[in-house]
């Protein structure tokens, strides 16, 4: 998968590229790429706003 299937996050602005059969990869503005499972850790478990697309842990 490429960079233009990315999406970007309405919350918390991160890029997230899929990886097809690999894990996705997530781009913080600071600090280095991560996962979906370090995103949720790190933002999404203390956001839980409407709109975030990494609800899944």
């Amino acid at each position: 998968m490429s960079e233009q299937n990315a999406q970007v996050c309405p919350i918390c602005g991160v890029k997230i590229i899929p990886g097809g059969q690999v894990e996705d990869r997530v781009i913080f503005k600071v600090g280095p790429v991560g996962t979906r499972a370090i995103l949720y850790q790190r933002v999404c478990q203390y956001v839980q706003k409407p709109g975030c697309i990494n609800k899944n842990p």
